[in-house]
């Protein structure tokens, strides 16, 4: 009898240990990432919070009506727009009309993923059936980013409290999407098109006279896919989940990181394009630009991840905000733990924020990859030459 109670005891306290491991992960994985500065003040609800004046209201709704609503509609319909271009034909510098199925599809790829992660936040962020309904036709108009903004321009009109919730969703996770997952791969396409396209150096390139870069949508495209990219990318570090800058207002610091990552962003970009442009899409100097330039630094981030918050939640992070790994792929600046704790400390931490070590180490990945890449380059360039001639 005393050993069927002792028993049913163990049996009891082995199934409120697994109970209690099974609320822990579930807590641990709705909070997958403790991201900080949110703009809701820890400790208070949207009902003790104020709204903005009415200074601070109009700039902010201009700001969201201007960049966020109209910005991205153009971005995305102009880039629809020279694909469409492309594939039913464009007369080229010498009059000839020529179609390119390759370049409409390559300028339809970003499109399509950033379309794939807006049905993700769609899905999470419209409760209910009605809102989804509501939303839905938006989302299949590649306009739902520019319906939340003016959802949001709406409330601050208003002085709908609800305007505190959904900026606080729409920067952690909306305002990223455009700019990380449409306009950066769209510059690097558009670049490359470019390059390819125009004889900037004295040597043949792959694609010289094909278009007219300054015909048509091609030009107001590139254009608005660099400022949208560059601009989106800091404005990630000044409002998103990981902000390092003033929230307030666009100051010294918001240039320099604009330019920082610009600089970075341009010369990843003309490496890239001048190698396609000068040997065509070969598939050595593909692999090596890639993985040098690019792929290296989007794997050491995702490491940083894993060893600070395991494979499970580093993946939901990568799925839920994905500019926090795609933001050391394109720039310098990286994400770590934010908790500062000892070198040789395995304990892991959920809490993401921006890392200047981890910034730094990244820094030197990407200049080691650039200087890799360029010297290997004319490496290749030169054995090329010596065999066949010149190019």
């Amino acid at each position: 009898m005393l050993d069927e109670k002792l028993k049913k005891a163990e049996t009891d306290k082995e199934k409120l240990e697994k109970s209690k491991e099974e609320a822990i992960q579930a807590l641990n994985d709705k909070e997958t990432t403790r991201l900080h500065n949110s703009d809701v003040e820890e400790g208070k609800n949207d009902e003790e919070m104020e709204m903005p004046g009415c200074f601070e209201s109009t700039k902010e709704a201009s700001l969201l009506t201007s960049l966020d609503v109209f910005g991205q509609s153009w971005d995305v319909y102009s880039d629809i727009g020279l694909s469409v271009q492309f594939a039913n034909g464009i007369v080229g510098p010498d009059g000839i009309v020529r179609f390119h199925p390759k370049y409409a599809a390559a300028i339809m790829v970003p499109v399509a993923l950033a379309f794939i992660f807006n049905i993700r936040q769609w899905w999470k962020n419209e409760d209910g059936l009605k809102k989804k309904l509501i939303s839905v036709p938006f989302l299949v108009l590649q306009l739902y980013p520019p319906f939340a903004a003016y959802r949001m321009v709406v409330y601050l009109i208003t002085k709908d409290k609800k305007w505190f919730d959904a900026k606080k969703i729409y920067d952690t996770s909306m305002t990223s999407i455009e700019p990380f997952l449409e306009s950066i791969p769209q510059c690097h396409v558009l670049l490359t098109i470019l390059v390819t396209s125009t004889s900037f150096t004295g040597r043949g390139t792959y694609n010289a006279g094909v278009i007219d870069p300054y015909e048509g949508l091609f030009l107001p495209a590139f254009l608005t896919s660099i400022f949208s990219a560059t601009f989106g990318m800091t404005k990630l570090l000044k409002v998103g989940p990981c902000a390092i800058v003033s929230r307030n207002k666009y100051g010294l610091g918001f240039m320099l990181i604009f330019l920082s990552i610009l600089g970075c962003m341009a010369g990843k970009g003309m490496l890239l394009a001048m190698m396609i442009g000068q040997l065509g899409f070969d598939a050595s100097g593909l692999i090596l630009c890639l993985g040098t330039c690019y792929l290296l630094p989007m794997f050491y981030q995702f490491a940083v991840f894993v060893r600070h918050q395991g494979w499970k939640n580093a993946l939901e992070t990568c799925l839920d905000y994905p500019a926090l790994l795609l933001m050391p792929t394109f720039s310098m600046w990286s994400f770590g733990a934010s908790e500062k704790k000892s070198c040789c400390s395995c304990q892991r931490s959920s809490e993401i924020g921006v890392s200047f070590t981890v910034t730094f180490i990244n820094s030197m990945i990407t200049l080691g990859g650039l200087g890799h890449f360029y010297t290997s380059r004319e490496i290749f360039f030169l054995s090329i030459n010596l065999r066949f001639g010149p190019i």
